[in-house]
């Protein structure tokens, strides 16, 4: 698991490996792009429900492919899947 500031020259220079893996936002935490080994990427926001913490296991969304979507819509569709994470969990805890 790497962890870098996304634009798409860093995406661009993502090397697929014999396993897929993610490289995770520096800037937007769970925010981040697959790189399978097919040289696939897609974006995913991962996040713990309920606010577990560890305990709880990690949920994965997924945003869309890089090259349709861009970093930019990407980072905003996270950022409004994060904001709706708050809100469930915070309208739980009443």
């Amino acid at each position: 698991m790497s962890v870098l500031k996304l634009t798409k020259r860093s995406i661009d220079a993502l090397e697929p490996t014999t396993k897929a893996f993610i490289a995770f936002d520096s800037e937007l935490p769970g925010f981040g792009v697959r790189v399978m080994p097919s040289g696939l990427k897609t974006f995913v926001f991962e996040y713990r429900p309920n606010g577990g913490g560890r305990a709880v296991s990690k949920r994965r969304l997924k945003l869309g492919r890089f090259g349709p979507l861009t970093v930019d819509g990407a980072r905003e569709k996270a950022r409004g899947d994060h904001a709706r994470v708050l809100e469930i969990f915070q309208s739980r805890q009443i």
